[in-house]
């Protein structure tokens, strides 16, 4: 089976290590991005710039730090050598971060996460269709929502972000309950 999977919020901790970073980055308007890394509230409009300032300057050195979620390497090592093909989609692109490719190849090398092709691109529904993936993991219901049609399943990795949102994915909170998905469900 090919399976595609997001790398933040799906296999590392990004939300819970890059807010208190960013929201201090942003003051003054800190206390409306605690919660979330990617602020969608109104009042924040104005430190999208900023923000983007933020990913280019501070991307590598807080991002390196980051920790795996639970058995994320542990399951994903063990669907590779089960055979299944690891492609690893994330949204991090050069237009957003500088080395985007060099520095997540560079991260997951260093967590020990194992795969077989890594893409770095917004246009996640086109690498999906053009990887033939089967299965796609990630923590944003809007990726789901673009990737849907072009793979077989999705699930949904549950996050504060999206822990409120209606969508009609399966949803998922670790890696083990991913693992139990793909042995149970035909795909």
């Amino acid at each position: 089976m090919n399976i595609g999977i997001d790398i933040d919020d799906t296999i590392i901790e990004t939300a819970e290590f890059v807010t208190p970073r960013l929201s201090e980055f942003l003051s003054p308007n800190k206390d409306a991005s605690k919660n979330n890394p990617f602020p969608s509230d109104p009042r924040l409009a104005a430190d999208k710039a900023r923000e983007m300032i933020f990913n280019k300057e501070a991307f590598e050195k807080i991002m390196s730090e980051i920790p795996p979620k639970p058995d994320a390497k542990k399951i994903i090592g063990k669907l590779k050598a089960e055979g299944h093909k690891i492609i690893i989609i994330t949204a991090r692109d050069e237009s957003v971060y500088k080395g985007a490719f060099e520095f997540s190849s560079c991260q997951l090398k260093k967590l020990g996460i194992e795969y077989d092709k890594l893409f770095c691109s917004f246009d996640k529904r086109k690498i999906c269709a053009e990887e033939k993936i089967d299965l796609f993991i990630d923590d944003s219901v809007e990726n789901l929502q673009m990737v849907k049609g072009a793979v077989k399943k999705v699930l949904l990795f549950n996050s504060k972000a999206n822990k409120k949102q209606e969508c009609g994915f399966t949803r998922v909170s670790s890696w083990k309950e991913i693992y139990d998905f793909i042995n149970t469900v035909k795909i």
